[in-house]
């Protein structure tokens, strides 16, 4: 949400991790490397990362759950002296919690404090880094431990880590070393799509109904009821034709009667040599022209840090 301020003091609030992450963010450092540097104090935390205390360590004085109406948080600056508060609406579930909290950092993160109104992109932005901050990349491979796809881990990771079914499939299908796509299909609709490096184009938009030929568009027998076979028609997901000959396996874990989740990958398919980064890299100098508007970090600190 859009990010605001009463007054342009002096920032005597701003902590040495916050500068860092303005010197990286100045130096045209992605996402994804952000979030490491921003997390790395928690590395050792065996369980969901504590967002509130990452938040106070990067200069946020409180996390206020108050009730009001709002879709997502609010980060407010009340004066210069005293850092950013976060509010976040007494009506969120806790993972709901959770990200709105990390939203908000990230915006924070990225310099957007004193803007009147954060932009599309800005929010994406901040949506992206806020799920790096809640699942560590480092972490999330840590956790697949190489094993093969399994839509079943994906709720286990949004469990351990205490996200949403959204961010762990997300998650998932990005660091994983099988190429896959992880498909949340809502109300008999395809609702989010993810992955898809190293795979075919999937034909279906957000909003499309599951295939006919899916395991999940067939009568649920439970919660928690997972299915798993070869896809005899590759059409079923994916545009056609294929370059190559190729086998493919869905997998499909029935979270509710009306919500399953979709695995996708290749049958034997080799791991990439290389997991993706989905660094999502801002441009180069954003953050020098968002403190000229009321960022927190002035050049002349930043300068000390960047400084050979």
């Amino acid at each position: 949400m859009k990010a605001s301020s009463s007054s342009s003091g002096p920032s005597e609030w701003v902590t040495p991790l916050l500068v860092r992450v303005h010197a990286a963010l100045r130096g045209g450092s992605g996402l994804e490397d952000l979030a490491s540097l921003a997390s790395s104090a928690f590395d050792h935390v065996d369980g969901p990362v504590p967002i509130e205390e990452l938040a106070g360590s990067l200069g946020v004085a409180q996390v206020l759950t108050v009730p009001f109406d709002g879709a997502s948080g609010v980060l407010l600056r009340p004066d210069g002296r005293r850092g950013p508060l976060i509010i976040v609406p007494e009506a969120h579930a806790e993972r709901r919690r959770r990200f709105s909290i990390a939203h908000e950092v990230a915006h924070l993160m990225l310099g957007h404090l004193g803007l009147a109104r954060a932009t599309s992109e800005e929010e994406r932005q901040a949506d992206r880094l806020g799920a790096l901050l809640l699942l560590p990349p480092s972490r999330v491979r840590s956790a697949m431990a190489d094993a093969p796809p399994d839509a079943r881990r994906i709720e286990r990771l949004g469990e351990a880590f205490q996200v949403s079914i959204d961010a762990a499939a997300r998650a998932y299908a990005e660091f994983h070393r099988t190429p896959m796509v992880a498909i949340i299909a809502r109300g008999g609709v395809v609702d989010r799509c993810y992955g898809g490096f190293g795979m075919p184009t999937v034909r279906l938009r957000i909003g499309d109904a599951v295939p006919a030929g899916s395991g999940a568009s067939r009568p649920a027998g439970g919660r928690g009821r997972f299915r798993t076979c070869t896809l005899r028609d590759s059409s079923t997901w994916f545009k056609v034709p294929l370059r190559r000959p190729a086998t493919f396996v869905e997998q499909v874990l029935r979270r509710r009667p009306d919500c399953s989740l979709v695995v996708l990958h290749e049958e034997g398919a080799p791991p990439l040599r290389e997991a993706r980064t989905g660094s999502g890299r801002v441009p180069r100098g954003q953050g020098v022209h968002l403190r000229a508007v009321g960022c927190q970090c002035p050049d002349e600190v930043v300068d000390r840090v960047v400084a050979p």
